[in-house]
């Protein structure tokens, strides 16, 4: 493990390190590693020479390395609110051709972002349940990461690759993966569909949570069922095996989804002093309730005693990841009475 660290340590110091702030220049041949932060706008200027030009479609072939949430305009800046975190690496070839030339020679401009902090909401959508992902390979919202020290490094074009049925001799579902076997090569890959916890760079196989896992005509699908609310980054494991492959994993990022447990409270009208009871609002076990001191909690109900006062009171329930509002009004309670000291009830003749 010192060997290692000590490797690490020397092929750092052989980059330069650049540190800039937003906006800054670049300049030809350079290497500049960025940091920014999900939920938070950044921008960097490449500043590409005017005898210089981009790729005619950086557009395209630069969409999945750069970070959901932004992109690269037609002057090569970098700018947008990035929604994922992540490391993306993105090589922007000056004279408008990514070759093995200009790559020995630095004809180009790198810039690596490194995007720190919780994938966000807005990522994703709100679910409710079982949920059908199609998984194909010219989505706008596939990001690919390999696990590298602290952060996901970007890789390109590789989930099209191991879709291509062609470069496999047999390609089946095993359990809850893909298994693509090529037996030239004596090697094989298996994709497993995974949950990536960003903070801690992991990953969870839960088959409770993946489900009816097929393969269709170059098209991977699988159903993600969600067993608690929260936001779940969803992706897939790459295992590869054998000496055609030399193994070895990465990850494919698929979606952020978002999952809250549907909640929804009727406004209801009772009388002062009335026993109030409001049952099954969640299949949860963390509702609460505010806005009124008078209701309280009792499992998956809402309980309690309307007030001797009228009016008409707002109340917030949370469960779930869920917010609602709902109205209470209170009315007098209106009592029968026979004594006639208390008033005189007149018939039409």
């Amino acid at each position: 493990m010192t060997a290692i660290f000590a490797v690490m340590l020397m092929a750092a110091a052989m980059f330069a390190v650049i540190p800039l702030s937003d906006d800054s220049d670049a300049a030809p041949s350079a290497t500049y590693n960025l940091s920014a932060t999900v939920g938070t706008y950044y921008s960097f200027d490449t500043n590409i020479p005017s005898n210089y030009a981009l790729p005619s479609n950086t557009g395209y072939s630069m969409a999945m390395k750069v970070p959901q949430g932004m992109s690269v305009n037609s002057g090569g800046d970098l700018v947008g609110t990035p929604l994922i975190p992540g490391y993306y690496a993105m090589n922007f070839y000056l004279n408008g051709v990514g070759n093995y030339t200009n790559t020995v020679n630095g004809n180009y401009v790198a810039v690596n972002l490194n995007v720190t902090g919780n994938p966000s909401a807005s990522a994703g959508s709100q679910i409710n349940g079982s949920v059908n992902v199609s998984l194909k390979a010219s989505s706008s919202v596939f990001n690919t990461y390999q696990v590298y020290t602290s952060y996901f490094q970007v890789i390109n074009d590789q989930f099209s690759y191991y879709t291509t049925v062609s470069n496999f001799d047999n390609i089946s579902v095993s359990g809850n993966s893909w298994i693509f076997e090529d037996y030239e090569l004596e090697g094989a890959v298996t994709i497993t569909p995974v949950i990536l916890d960003f903070n801690s760079v992991s990953y969870s196989t839960s088959t409770a949570m993946f489900t009816n896992v097929a393969y269709s005509n170059g098209t991977l699908s699988y159903k993600f069922n969600p067993t608690s609310y929260g936001t779940y980054a969803v992706g897939l494991k790459v295992l590869e095996e054998g000496p055609g492959y030399g193994g070895g994993s990465s990850f494919i990022l698929t979606n952020v989804f978002t999952y809250a447990v549907p909640l929804s409270v009727n406004d209801i009208t009772v009388y002062a002093g009335q026993s109030i009871n409001i049952s099954n609002v969640t299949s949860g076990s963390d509702l609460s309730v505010s806005g009124v001191s008078w209701l309280s909690v009792s499992g998956t109900s809402i309980v309690g005693t309307a007030p001797s006062a009228s009016g008409t009171y707002n109340v917030t329930v949370t469960a779930g990841g869920s917010t609602d509002t709902f109205t209470v009004t209170v009315v007098a309670k209106l009592t029968f009475t026979s004594v006639p000291s208390n008033g005189v009830i007149a018939y039409a003749l």
